[in-house]
């Protein structure tokens, strides 16, 4: 059984034509739910995105976004409530599958080569794409990895208290040293 996705706003690619058009993506509670409970958050209070979608003269599917999120996340040091506001701007590009834009498809054990300097435009493979999932796969990247409650301080015997030297491996390994007679 396929599982619906957590985030789904499907777009008709066919639809897209020249400068673009606005649209919004507004995840509801049901959907925010879902979100924190697949990404172990404590809660997404707000997930939106405006988007302009558009094609480039040459084929090219453009999505210049912004991103705007409330999330409660679990601090790293307390275990306490970690609220995080996201705001974060993005673009992607895409390519129809067999069109003269996309990349060509690599040879299964083929070796690739990847120009930094390039950014080569994601592979859509049918007649829609799913600006939910675009969104989505933005809000994650834009999540603190390691979130910090404002109150959190760590424990005094973890946090260094001023005699770095005591610690150091390079001085216990000095201490075994034997003195020369």
């Amino acid at each position: 059984m396929k599982q619906q996705p957590l985030l789904y706003r499907p777009l008709d690619i066919g639809a897209i034509v020249g400068a673009g058009a606005e649209q919004h993506v507004e995840a509801s509670d049901a959907e925010r739910a879902a979100i924190a409970a697949e990404h172990k958050l404590i809660a997404v209070e707000g997930l939106s995105a405006d988007l302009d979608v558009g094609r480039t003269g040459d084929g090219l599917i453009t999505i210049d976004g912004r991103l705007r999120a409330e999330v409660v996340q679990t601090c790293v040091i307390s275990l306490e409530p970690a609220p995080q506001s996201i705001d974060e701007v993005f673009h992607v590009t895409l390519a129809s599958a067999g069109s003269d834009v996309a990349p060509p498809e690599p040879k299964p054990g083929a070796e690739v080569m990847v120009d930094p300097e390039i950014d080569q435009p994601d592979v859509v493979h049918g007649p829609t794409i799913d600006l939910g999932a675009i969104v989505l796969e933005h809000f994650v990247l834009a999540l603190d990895p390691y979130p910090r409650a404002p109150s959190a301080r760590l424990p005094v015997d973890v946090a260094t208290d001023g005699d770095e030297s005591a610690r150091s491996p390079f001085a216990v390994l000095a201490g075994l040293k034997s003195p020369k007679s």
